[in-house]
């Protein structure tokens, strides 16, 4: 199938941009000399990857399958419906067969939001300790007296963190 095959390159491509994107911004990180920065980095990249890897894709391919299983059972459905509506329209069964989709879109329904609310979670979980790594370098560096070194290193965080956040969800759904 021509449109699994463009799904498949576009999430491989989806994959490799944002790897690049994110080896790009871990190295302007490293580069600003903040003793601070690779444990955070390490922090980061460790949890997110824990989660989106491990927890995350095995219940994401399973709504997905399951979205696909209840997908199928519509067109079966519907097809089945169209072939025979001189025997649906005879025996009166109209209402069983709407009811019939209505259950099965319903089920679609579910799958989509536990796999929607799945993908959304690790951009929550990273937002979260972003902040939190943003107050332990700002109480670190807080007696430090170049502040205005600090100000530049947490706009510098806060400006990657911003771009980096719609780029893991992107990679999560790819």
């Amino acid at each position: 199938n021509i449109q699994s095959f463009s799904d498949v390159i576009t999430s491989i491509l989806t994959i490799i941009l944002e790897t690049l994107l994110l080896i790009f911004f871990i190295s302007i990180l490293l580069l600003s000399g903040n003793k601070v920065t690779i444990f955070i980095i390490l922090f980061l990249l460790l949890i997110s990857s824990y989660f989106l890897i491990v927890i995350n894709k095995k219940k994401i391919l399973k709504y997905g399958k399951i979205r696909q299983t209840f997908a199928n059972t519509i067109n079966r459905v519907i097809i089945e419906s169209i072939s025979n509506i001189k025997s649906i329209k005879i025996f009166g069964i109209e209402k069983q067969i709407s009811k019939q989709l209505v259950s099965v879109d319903r089920k679609i329904g579910i799958a989509d939001f536990k796999s929607n609310f799945l993908l959304q979670t690790p951009r929550a979980l990273i937002e979260l300790i972003i902040i939190f790594s943003l107050l332990i370098i700002l109480s670190v560096n807080f007696d430090n007296k170049d502040s205005l070194d600090t100000i530049t290193y947490l706009a510098i965080l806060i400006a990657i963190s911003t771009r980096l956040m719609p780029s893991i969800t992107r990679t999560n759904a790819a």
